[in-house]
């Protein structure tokens, strides 16, 4: 049996949700987490609980709609822990304006951290895995994407439909360098985002879900590190679909 070898990880949005459960199964497994996140008391408070287990997780403050401070983070990442092997574009707001009601700075904010973040992340941590001819990229899309959403906004639907366009694309560039790019379209998941939806809408949700439950984080965090794993080395753009039936593409 071949030895474990720690892989350097970063995770956006990881202080929280789906984020921060991935981060734990990561770590868990003997990884070097990096935590990219803007809300630095909540991302320096849960690694210093990851760090009192024993697990490498470390904190950078980044704020992932602008371009500078992405590429100055990753490389000080890249420097410090020889390099990057896996990106997870975990950050992401919901958005619960109609169609009629978006305003020009809901539509920006939104495509601004849900899109732009995942794509600065991406042509930042790109050079470093295409010089090692290695390397996985997983971004969070979501079912709204694929289905124009149940009760999320316009700007929020169009932003996931953009991850998985996103995926696509760099799946078939980066291919050249082994280097893999897939995303996961969750369903609606029991984070605090989803309590964002009245229990009204939250039910009404529900009711579409043939499993008629809600996606847990740990359901996605699996999936991810099993796309970052050597199992999955000859996956490559495909869109994973975890929404308890509500999508069946």
């Amino acid at each position: 049996m071949e030895l474990y070898m720690p892989r350097t990880v970063i995770i956006s949005g990881a202080s929280k949700g789906i984020g921060k459960e991935t981060a734990r199964v990561f770590a868990a497994a003997g990884d070097q987490v990096v935590v990219f996140d803007v809300d630095r008391e909540k991302g320096e408070g849960f690694c210093r609980e990851e760090k009192a287990a024993g697990r490498k997780v470390d904190f950078s403050a980044v704020d992932i709609t602008n371009t500078e401070n992405v590429r100055s983070a990753v490389e000080k990442a890249a420097n410090q822990y020889g390099g990057v092997d896996v990106l997870v574009n975990c950050a992401g707001i919901l958005d619960l304006h109609s169609f009629s009601e978006t305003t020009e700075e809901v539509w920006d904010r939104v495509m601004g951290i849900n899109l732009k973040g995942a794509f600065l992340l991406s042509q930042a941590v790109l050079p470093f895995m295409s010089k090692n001819k290695s390397g996985r990229i997983i971004n969070i899309a979501s079912s709204a994407g694929r289905t124009g959403g149940v009760k999320t906004g316009v700007s929020y639907s169009v932003s996931k439909a953009g991850i998985i366009g996103l995926t696509k694309t760099l799946a078939r560039m980066a291919a050249p360098d082994k280097v893999t790019v897939n995303c996961i379209a969750p369903g609606t998941t029991n984070t605090d985002m989803a309590r964002q939806f009245s229990s009204e809408d939250t039910e009404a949700i529900l009711r579409q879900v043939p499993l008629h439950s809600l996606v847990e984080p740990e359901d996605i965090a699996r999936a991810v590190y099993f796309l970052a794993s050597d199992s999955a080395k000859m996956i490559t753009g495909i869109c994973l679909d975890i929404n308890g039936g509500i999508y069946m593409g």
